[in-house]
């Protein structure tokens, strides 16, 4: 045989040898190896010489430079992208048999190890695993396609891994053909790539190779950090000189950068510096090679960890901009308003249409946050799909070893359960939306499987039944036996992420399980527990996830914990009332000194210093303790079930047994219902609706000239019913008074003004004669249209249209009534309909004037009307909006009537707090309670003004009733019994104790003045936003708003609403 002699081709370098077929000569691949040998790698034997073809010859290597593929979107016609692979190794396999194995570098080169020599070793039982590189570094890999005239590329697999595999992992590969054919990806496609060529050619998912001449934009070196901070990483090129400011890390890292400005805090690290963009395919001069093909092989590992970045940059983008919002434009105010007016069962729903919402969603941050959510949705989708395939095909690298490797599939599960956990709308804590129910059901049913062991990356790792462990617990178990320090260079990227956040987070078992693999094991074990209980719990309280049973998913991973962490040996997963019976402590709930989770002390507190009502929770958030009784009913403390339910147990000394003291506080939302008072019909109807007006006109008028035009209107209207009422009266007496002479017969002719109106006065009243009677009551019923009419414009000026339309309707009812009562208009049916108009308009205005919380609202910064000048102020418009969602209520009664409606607990409640303050208590004694949604998040009531006066009235048999000077209170007799989260009750003395005195009847009244001055006690320095929690309830409503003047105080004679940030109430006269 001769010398192989080399000739450049189009297609690449063909090699010719004169060769006779009775030399049964063997063909190699000849490598230079480091040490200066060469290394062979058998590629066939026995070869027979051939013809040479003028294209294709008998015997053809194909060029491949091993690629990965990297993400992309989910369009499925979306060509497949690929960039060089990480550090790692490339296997190839031929006939199911390891060929090569290549070390890669992630910047091109690839350096040859000796797999015949390392077969050889396994072949006398020494150990393999640590097979070095003997080759040198290489830019391609060259893989036979045509041998002898048959094709072979279909022999050929190729795969990428991370870590290098084990020599028992390889011979399990080798031991099954349908493995390797599983693992790897065949080279057909590079080989069907340069045969076409890149004019023709368009990779595909199911044909995923790559003209390396059509990469226009080159190969950069890898960097994983960077590249999965990237929301695209195939833009990592020689191309990106810089980032571009639409990065999600980049925006997040200004809104930090902005958060920080806004707190007075350090900023956050810089931006990582990008390396140098120097093009790997220029470098290696792998340019101007048309049949040199990029083979891209498969990297689900990049792809999770992409994924797992994606979705944690996404959740601190989400966190940092809930944090942004208060410092947004009247950024506390949005917050609020979004809390109570947003969501489909906001409280205040049916107020939104009067909220500008694009301002309002400016000011929430809307837009990132969104972002955010759907970059989180898209990540846990990529995250199922991997799970349902890409991922189950590497898990199997990791198992079959004996070393720090084992840990792997652990990180990575602890991982995967985290992403899973971080679901879009739960994780944006200001959302008002829910996560699709397509994806909870999709999560669901994944992480069911997961936890029950029944999925391929749990089947192994998860001890699903009493027994023998699976392999790969199995494994562990036996790597935590050996006391020796762990081997960082035998440990996967997830491990030691994990290792890493240990130390910077100086997490005291750090250096401990660094040391020891036992502790390290202890360590990983006791993460998966808690992201598998957190995940489960997750699910388990999810709306639209009903199927999630806690205690059989967790037994699998219980299972685990007991079986190889050291200090789990002794907890059993058994009925509470088994474990009880067996004097066990049931960990954070019973025993070691807790009852159903609370210290005897902070049940101590609970009663003696809060407001509120708290709940204890484990770390799984399950509520263990409560001082609320409805919600232990609803957990079924009291509950004869209560002994059944699956609970981890431990014996009392066992060092397991901790508290658990996690308080999350709650406050429950009050609603009101108004009630409207009957009238009688219609013959005092005038006299009454008169009497009415006179007093809510004059009390709600604004401005010095309407307050006396509507007094002057109002007092007319008062007369002129009574008027009537009198002349009706005398009308039916036999003797004429001269008071009805006056008003009956003086009078005008209105047949000299205009015949129409004669006829229809003469139809009325048989003459033509208008008497003064009619003409000052229609006066007076077209100065009432007047004032309707000026309501109207000062409703609708105001914002308020709809009460301007009743103003409008009313008004025009008035003016019908003022026109048929000086006879203008004769019909009856006339009269009917401007009396349904005026009444009809005056209760419609009555009913819907905007209450408190909607002029705070409609007038606020985020308003649809007008903004009024003191709600540009930020700190006024938010104590505005929260002052009328808080509006205090009043509720005044009896001791005794109190007790009777009171629930049991309340009722025990006020007794416990009377016999604490020694204090004896009277059925007539006054009680006095304060609502308020607010009440609970401030903590103590030193700054409440209650002031009260209890009223008296007297009547003789020949007298009607007669108020007597009020007489104050001047003390309680309990202050402050809290009944709720949102009431608190006072009890005052009673005065009067007589119902009558001789001759004389007696009644009476409470009349109470009350203030409340809510503000946070604890020193805040540096507060960003000032005073802005000292508020002062009631807040007077948004168009009556003035500032608060605290030397301000009511009058006996004041009546509620007539001075601001005063709540004035009067109870119900009673007789005793």
């Amino acid at each position: 045989m001769s010398e192989l002699k080399d000739e450049s081709i189009e297609q690449g370098t063909r090699k010719r040898a004169q060769y006779a077929n009775a030399q049964r000569a063997n063909l190699a691949l000849n490598l230079e190896r480091e040490d200066g040998g060469t290394l062979q790698i058998l590629v066939e034997q026995d070869m027979r010489s051939h013809e040479e073809e003028p294209e294709i010859q008998q015997n053809t290597f194909l060029a491949i430079v091993p690629m990965a593929r990297l993400p992309v979107g989910k369009g499925a016609d979306q060509e497949p992208v690929g960039a060089l692979t990480r550090p790692g190794r490339i296997y190839v396999f031929r006939k199911g048999k390891l060929w090569r194995e290549q070390v890669c570098d992630g910047r091109g080169a690839l350096a040859d190890v000796d797999v015949s020599y390392w077969r050889s070793q396994s072949a006398v039982g020494q150990p393999c695993d640590d097979r070095a590189p003997v080759g040198k570094p290489l830019a391609l890999t060259l893989v036979p396609v045509m041998l002898q005239g048959r094709y072979v590329g279909d022999q050929i697999d190729m795969a990428y891994s991370e870590m290098s595999w084990s020599w028992e992992y390889i011979s399990w590969l080798e031991a099954d053909s349908s493995r390797v054919k599983a693992r790897c990806q065949n080279v057909a496609p590079a080989w069907a790539a340069a045969v076409v060529g890149k004019e023709h050619w368009r990779p595909t998912r199911a044909m995923p190779a790559v003209l390396v001449d059509a990469l226009e934009s080159g190969l950069r070196p890898r960097d994983l950090h960077l590249e999965c901070l990237l929301s695209n990483p195939d833009t990592f090129t020689p191309a990106l000189l810089e980032l571009s400011p639409e990065e999600p890390l980049v925006r997040l890292h200004s809104h930090q950068q902005a958060l920080a400005e806004h707190m007075s805090t350090q900023g956050p690290q810089p931006l990582p510096a990008l390396p140098p963009a120097n093009d790997v395919l220029d470098d290696k001069a792998l340019r101007g090679y048309p049949k040199l093909v990029g083979l891209l092989l498969n990297d689900p590992l990049f792809e999770f960890r992409h994924a797992v970045e994606q979705s944690r940059l996404a959740t601190e983008t989400l966190q940092t901009c809930n944090a942004l919002i208060p410092y947004q434009p009247h950024g506390r105010y949005a917050e609020l308003l979004h809390q109570w007016a947003m969501s489909a069962d906001a409280p205040l729903a049916h107020l939104r249409a009067q909220v500008d919402t694009h301002a309002l969603n400016k000011s929430m941050m809307d837009q990132e946050r969104r972002m955010a959510r759907d970059c989180l949705h898209e990540q846990l989708d990529r995250t199922m799909s991997l799970c349902h395939g890409g991922l189950s095909l590497v898990w199997n690298d990791w198992i079959y070893t004996r070393d720090e490797r084992l840990l792997e599939p652990y990180s990575l599960l602890i991982e995967l359960l985290e992403q899973l956990g971080r679901l879009p709308h739960d994780t944006d804590a200001r959302s008002t939306a829910a996560d699709s129910r397509r994806l909870l059901r999709s999560i669901e049913r994944l992480v069911t499987h997961l936890a029950e062991a029944s999925h391929p990356l749990t089947r192994a790792a998860l001890a699903a039944g009493e027994g023998e462990l699976p392999e790969l617990a199995s494994r562990l178990a036996d790597l935590a036996e050996k006391a020796q320090p762990a081997n960082p260079e035998n440990m996967g990227i997830s491990t030691l992420a994990l290792f890493a956040g240990m130390e910077s987070q100086g997490d005291a078992n750090y250096q401990y399980s660094a040391q020891n693999l036992a502790l390290a094991v202890d360590e990983w074990l006791a993460h998966l527990s808690k992201v598998m209980l957190m995940t489960l719990r997750k699910l388990r309280v999810a709306p639209s996830t009903v199927q999630v049973e806690l205690p059989r998913l967790f037994t699998p991973t219980m299972g685990l914990l007991k079986s190889l962490h050291s200090k789990a040996k002794s907890l059993q997963f058994l009925p509470q009332g088994q474990a009880l019976a067996q004097d066990m402590v049931v960990l954070g709930v019973h025993g070691a000194g807790l009852s159903f989770g609370l210290t005897p002390s902070e049940r101590a507190t609970l009663t003696r210093e809060n407001y509120l009502y708290s709940n204890l929770q484990g770390r799984s958030g399950d509520v263990l303790g409560t001082s609320s009784g409805k919600l232990a009913k609803a957990n079924h403390f009291a509950s004869k079930d209560l002994g059944r339910l699956m609970v981890v147990a431990a014996p009392a000394n066992d060092p397991l047994v901790q508290e658990l003291n996690s308080w999350r506080v709650g406050a429950s939302n009050v609603g009101r219902a108004a009630q409207l008072a009957k009238s009688p019909a219609l013959p005092l109807l005038a006299t009454v609706m008169a009497a009415y007006n006179l007093h809510v006109n004059v009390e709600g008028a604004s401005g010095k000239g309407r307050t006396t035009t509507v007094a002057i209107s109002a007092s007319v209207d008062l007369l002129l019913a009574a008027n009537n009422v009198a002349l009706k009266v005398l009308e039916g007496s036999n003797s004429k008074s001269p008071w009805y002479v006056l008003w009956e017969k003086g009078r005008i002719d209105v047949s000299k003004v205009s015949e129409r109106w004669a006829g229809n006065l003469k139809s009325r009243t048989g003459s033509t004669w208008l008497n003064a009677s009619r003409i000052l009551g229609g006066g007076a019923m077209a100065l009432t249209a007047l004032i309707f009419v000026w309501d109207a414009k000062r409703a609708f000026d105001a914002g308020d249209k709809d009460v301007s339309v009743a103003n409008a309707i009313a008004a025009g009812g008035g003016a019908i009534w003022a026109l048929y009562t000086v006879g203008i208009l004769a019909s009856p049916w006339v009269l009917a309909a401007g009396v349904v108009l005026l009444i009809g308009g005056a209760l419609a205005a009555a009913l819907m004037a905007d209450g408190a919380i909607e002029q705070a609202i409609k007038h606020g910064p985020f308003g649809v009307e007008h903004r009024l000048s003191h709600m540009n102020d930020p700190r006024v418009a938010y104590q505005q909006l929260l002052g009328a969602i808080g509006e205090p209520q009043v509720k005044i009664v009896r001791l005794s009537t109190w007790v009777a409606g009171a629930p049991e607990h309340e009722s025990r409640k006020l007794e416990l707090a009377a016999r604490a303050s020694q204090r004896d208590l009277h059925p007539l004694d006054w009680v006095v309670e304060l609502q308020s949604v607010l009440l609970g998040q401030y903590p103590n009531d030193s700054r409440f003004r209650l002031m009260a006066s209890e009223l008296q009235w007297v009547r003789g048999h020949q007298t009607g009733w007669k108020r007597i000077p009020a007489r104050p209170l001047s003390h309680y007799k309990l202050g402050a019994v809290v009944m709720d989260a949102s009431r608190v009750v006072y009890v005052l003395p009673h005065v009067g104790s007589q119902a009558y005195t001789g001759l004389m009847q007696m009644q009476y009244a409470l009349k109470v003045r009350a203030q409340f001055a809510l503000g946070r006690q604890d020193c805040r320095p540096n507060d960003p936003f000032p005073a802005f929690d000292d508020l002062v309830l009631p807040q007077p409503p948004a168009r009556d708003w003035a500032a608060f003047n605290p030397r301000l105080f009511p009058e006996d004679s004041d009546v509620d609403g007539s001075v601001p940030y005063w709540l004035i109430a009067l109870s119900e006269r009673d007789s005793l």
